[in-house]
């Protein structure tokens, strides 16, 4: 009797902690390990038969979604090892030269030619992007070579303390409700940013500061909002608006004032935010919500999307979500976040159905084993999971981890001088994100040449974790290096106020020397004394003199050799200063009396004395804490 007695309680102990386990990981699917749903009394339950054409037709319906959303995305042969590619935007498609955001790329270039129109940008993250960190560079770059500016739309509060977004400023007043990605009731459908506010005594200033002061240019400003009476303040003045639609663009501003002063009497009335917009040109938004994985992304109403579009017609939207889903050291398998991440991408592709999508992956996340600090030990699984929801969705991809420079980069950035990410191992610093914004920018405008200039010689990407170049040594015509850097199709460089030059593409500033000989220690002297930007300049590297070659430019008048002919050194006329020298002392010694120049008329790495001072040799200087740092040995 005691024995049965303890049978049953033994039974029914172990049901609740099944029937328990089986809530907790509905609700955290981090802790399902993996685990398939098992039925505990499946052998006694008579399984009816399943209408396998009922799967199929919703197999069809899922693929529909995922292959003919755009009508012209990239066909033909796919590879999901593309994913490994720095620096690129992939579709996966075997053949290099296809554009993999065709038509997003042909909508700038008719913005381009036509300068009338706008395209629209939608950037999802998390507190990676917060502050407008990276989109702001991204933006800024896409506004001055297809036209445009303002900072976009802009939610009415803001998690960040003030000054830390330095594109706009906000400062509101007065009682803001807030329902966002957070609350599990939600009384109207959230807008993309996640968030939705309510008042009926508030108000709010934003001031756009992507304009210069000076600017004459017009500022489309919006009020973004629900259905509802609008019965608002524009700037102290009341005014009232119909606003009969699920999703209303309202102009409130259209003028060179770069802020506007909202307030907002009805507490009905759904406000999600104002947009600062340009009349035409490229708008670029920042959805960034701290502390998601992009699940949350689910929560958005579809048909709600539908009405944003309408009003607010994104061409490309792009996912960028990784760190929160890394959220413990020893973190390595991702299934749990595909399967739910499946289902938010299929949502939103049926939501968005001739618009664009591009995944961008994690960046480089680190932690600390034991004493040491380094990249996560499950984070390159997470970047083959995240490629693999963008190969299975027809969506492109990029992988911003290999682009950053792979393992170990956020734990060396973390620990330069000065600084380009927190030593939280996560967030890089403005630096750091400006870096990565021109990376990015540099990748989407190679897309672009595919897409609009098929002609045109193209970059072989490398599939490498650490941002390397290809080898100097000798090269001969027509090889990857030279194709690369040799024909360079926009202008990439620009002068700061005092006098260095940004390489765009690169994100390496630049000083020039004088224009005359140098010894290497009076190179390196010169360098170290330099307080121009805040100090902090060196002689640069192997690696970073040779994105400098340009077979379509000299600067200068180069030098006279023993043949008599002129050898100038091949590179943009902005470094004009440059004068008689082709060659450029480099930072990296081959031994006490040697060290490394570049001759960029050969576009060779030479083993120089030191104390050549009689000869060619020029001197630049670099940011110490400028990417392409790895020289081959």
């Amino acid at each position: 009797m005691n024995y049965n007695k303890n049978v049953v309680v033994f039974t029914l102990v172990f049901t609740i902690i099944l029937l328990g386990y089986s809530v907790l990981i509905s609700i955290y699917p981090a802790y399902s390990f993996g685990l398939d749903n098992l039925s505990i009394v499946a052998d006694v339950v008579r399984v009816k038969s399943v209408d396998s054409s009922a799967i199929q037709q919703k197999q069809d319906s899922v693929n529909k979604i995922a292959t003919t959303a755009v009508a012209d995305a990239p066909t033909g042969p796919k590879d999901i090892k593309k994913y490994l590619l720095s620096k690129t935007i992939t579709s996966f498609s075997t053949d290099n030269t296809v554009a993999a955001l065709p038509q997003t790329m042909r909508k700038l270039y008719a913005l381009k030619q036509s300068k009338k129109g706008k395209v629209r940008i939608a950037w999802f993250g998390d507190s990676f992007i917060e502050g407008d960190q990276l989109t702001k560079t991204f933006r800024k770059q896409m506004q001055q070579f297809f036209g445009g500016y303002g900072v976009g739309f802009v939610p009415v509060t803001s998690v960040t303390v003030d000054g830390f977004r330095t594109t706009v400023s906000q400062k509101w007043t007065g009682d803001w409700i807030e329902e966002n990605f957070k609350n599990k009731e939600l009384t109207r459908p959230l807008f993309l940013s996640g968030r939705l506010y309510y008042t009926g005594n508030g108000s709010v200033t934003i001031k756009d500061h992507t304009l210069d002061k000076d600017s004459t240019q017009r500022l489309e400003k919006s009020l973004i909002c629900g259905a509802g009476s609008a019965a608002i303040t524009v700037n102290g003045q009341g005014r009232q608006f119909a606003a009969p639609k699920r999703l209303n663009r309202l102009m409130l501003d259209s003028s060179t004032n770069h802020s506007i002063t909202l307030g907002v009497q009805n507490n009905q009335l759904p406000v999600y935010g104002i947009s600062l917009e340009p009349q035409n040109g490229v708008v670029v938004d920042n959805f960034s919500f701290r502390g998601i994985s992009g699940e949350e992304l689910g929560k958005l109403d579809t048909s709600f999307i539908r009405a944003v579009q309408e009003q607010n017609p994104y061409d490309l939207v792009v996912l960028e979500y990784g760190v929160n889903v890394l959220y413990r050291p020893d973190n390595t398998d991702f299934a749990w976040h595909k399967r739910n991440m499946m289902k938010v991408l299929q949502k939103l592709r049926a939501a968005f159905p001739n618009t664009e999508f591009l995944i961008v992956s994690t960046s480089d996340r680190g932690f600390r084993y034991g004493e040491e600090a380094r990249s996560a030990v499950g984070i390159d699984n997470l970047v083959r999971t995240q490629a693999e929801m963008a190969f299975d969705n027809g969506m492109a991809f990029y992988n911003m981890f290999a682009s950053m420079g792979g393992a170990g980069t956020i734990v060396r950035w973390a620990d330069s001088v000065p600084t380009l990410a927190g030593h939280d191992y996560v967030h890089p610093n403005g630096r750091g994100a400006e870096i990565l914004g021109n990376l990015f920018f540099t990748s989407f405008m190679n897309d672009y040449e595919k897409a609009n200039n098929p002609a045109a010689p193209k970059a072989q990407p490398q599939p490498a974790t650490t941002p390397t170049v290809a080898p100097v040594a000798q090269p001969t015509v027509g090889t990857v290096a030279e194709k690369a850097i040799a024909k360079p199709a926009l202008n990439h460089y620009t002068k700061t106020n005092y006098g260095s030059i940004i390489d765009k593409r690169t994100g390496i500033e630049w000083m020039v020397a004088e224009d005359k000989d140098y010894t290497w220690d009076e190179a390196r002297q010169w360098a170290a004394n330099l307080t121009s930007g805040g100090g902090h300049w060196a002689l640069p590297t192997i690696n970073q003199i040779i994105t400098l070659y340009d077979t379509t430019s000299t600067a200068g008048q180069g030098f006279v050799y023993t043949d008599g002919k002129n050898y100038p050194a091949k590179i943009n006329s902005v470094f004009s200063k440059i004068g008689h020298g082709s060659w450029v002392w480099s930072a990296q010694e081959v031994d006490s009396v040697k060290a490394y120049t570049v001759n960029l008329n050969l576009n060779r790495r030479i083993k120089s004395l030191k104390n050549k001072a009689s000869y060619p040799i020029r001197v630049f200087a670099v940011k110490k804490t400028d990417p392409l740092k790895t020289d081959p040995q």
